[in-house]
C-alpha cells in the first residue's frame, strides 16, 4: 500500500496509478518511482536539451583540467590558477542542470523546453520549484568549482 498525503479532508494514494498520472498532467511533473519511494520530480528541459549541457559540462570540466595540467607543468603564477574557476564553473553548471533536468535560466524566466520548443509554465507552485531548484544549483556549481579551482593549488 503506497504511502498517503492528506490534502484538507482528501485522501490521495500516491501508488494510484490514476491519481500519478492526473498528479504528472497537472503540475508538469514526472513521477519517478523504484522500489523504496516514489517521487514527484519537476522538470524543464527534456532529454535533448539535457544532452546539449551534459556535453557542454564535459567539455568546460576537460579543458578546465587541461588548463590545470599545463598552467601547473610550465610553472606559471600560481594566482593565474584563479582563472580556472571560470571553465569549472560553466562546467559544473553544465552538469548539475543536465542530471537535475533543470536549466537555471528557463527557471529564472518561467519556461519550460521539454524537447518541442519553449512553452510558458503557468502553475505558480512548479515555477517557484524551479526557482528554488536553479538556486540550489548554482550554489552546488560554484561550491564544486570553487573546490576544484582549489585543489588545482595543491599540485
Amino acid at each position: 500500500m503506497g504511502r498517503r498525503l492528506d490534502d484538507s479532508d482528501q485522501r490521495f494514494d500516491l501508488a494510484d496509478p490514476i491519481f500519478l498520472d492526473t498528479l504528472s498532467n497537472l503540475s508538469g511533473c514526472t513521477m519517478h518511482m523504484n522500489q523504496n519511494s516514489q517521487t514527484a520530480m519537476c522538470i524543464n528541459i527534456g532529454w535533448r536539451e539535457r544532452c546539449k549541457r551534459f556535453v557542454l559540462g564535459v567539455g568546460m570540466c576537460a579543458l578546465g583540467i587541461g588548463l590545470a595540467v599545463v598552467l601547473i607543468n610550465v610553472d606559471a603564477p600560481r594566482w593565474w590558477r584563479l582563472a580556472l574557476f571560470i571553465p569549472f564553473w560553466v562546467g559544473m553548471l553544465g552538469l548539475v542542470q543536465a542530471f537535475k533536468s533543470t536549466c537555471v535560466v528557463l527557471a529564472g524566466s518561467g519556461v519550460r523546453h521539454l524537447d518541442g520548443g519553449e512553452e510558458p509554465i503557468q502553475d505558480e507552485i512548479l515555477r517557484e520549484q524551479l526557482r528554488k531548484r536553479a538556486r540550489g544549483i548554482y550554489m552546488t556549481s560554484t561550491s564544486i568549482a570553487v573546490l576544484l579551482t582549489l585543489l588545482s593549488f595543491v599540485g
